[in-house]
């Protein structure tokens, strides 16, 4: 069982943060896979927190899009088909792209530090690799996307953007990729960070377009790889 509750720090907004951390840590790494029930019990018995602090970490779970509710059966670990990976992947390349030429324009010069501290501090944790580093490196990769929303000035469109980007992590996550993609990647967010640096829209329009692409082939292949060339449908 796992004991969420650190040393000295029963607070509830704290144990909440820490069960929704380990609960996303068990739907992200396939621990527990897409349709698995979720239960407050089962959640409260794993973690050892009381029913306030778990109630709170599942509601933000769901929301975020990793839990879905079903009516009269609970919630479960949200699944994604081929279908719904395709249409999110279409999505984000109508948004992404706009967001970041919009960023180009707008980002100040603070949003633009920030964003290349960003890049770099990613960079490095590829590099290094230390435990649990991909879990950490998928919420530097958020944070990086949702500072280029975040400079676009548009709340509408951070708020779309961002929800986009939630859905479709189980079995995509930064430790499914080679080193060759990894690479990739992160070359992609330093060229988004140098074209918002000099206020090229269509330069930062394309990188951006080319950085959802090839993270919807990347995504294409480890969906493929689990779920066999037959699936279609289910999780993915």
């Amino acid at each position: 069982m796992q004991n969420v509750r650190g040393e000295g720090n029963d607070a509830p907004g704290s144990v909440a943060d820490g069960v929704y951390a380990f609960m996303r840590e068990q739907i992200v790494s396939g621990a527990l896979p897409a349709g698995s029930r979720v239960t407050e019990a089962s959640v409260t018995s794993e973690t050892k927190a009381s029913r306030t602090p778990v109630r709170e970490a599942l509601r933000r779970l769901t929301a975020e899009g990793y839990l879905e509710f079903i009516a009269h059966r609970g919630a479960r670990v949200a699944s994604l088909g081929l279908e719904d990976r395709a249409e999110i992947f279409a999505l984000r390349l109508l948004l992404e792209p706009f967001a970041a030429g919009t960023a180009a324009k707008a980002a100040t010069a603070v949003e633009h530090a920030r964003l290349q501290e960003l890049a770099t501090a990613m960079k490095e944790l590829v590099a290094s690799r230390p435990q649990a580093w991909s879990l950490t490196l998928t919420d530097l990769n958020r944070e990086f996307h949702h500072a280029i929303f975040t400079a676009t000035g548009y709340a509408r469109l951070r708020s779309m953007t961002d929800s986009l980007m939630l859905f479709g992590l189980q079995s995509v996550t930064f430790s499914t990729y080679t080193d060759e993609e990894l690479g990739r990647s992160m070359y992609q967010h330093d060229e988004l960070v140098t074209a918002i640096g000099v206020r090229d829209e269509e330069w930062a329009r394309a990188a951006m377009y080319g950085h959802i692409r090839a993270a919807s082939h990347v995504a294409a292949r480890i969906v493929d790889h689990s779920n066999g060339p037959t699936a279609r449908k289910g999780q993915a």
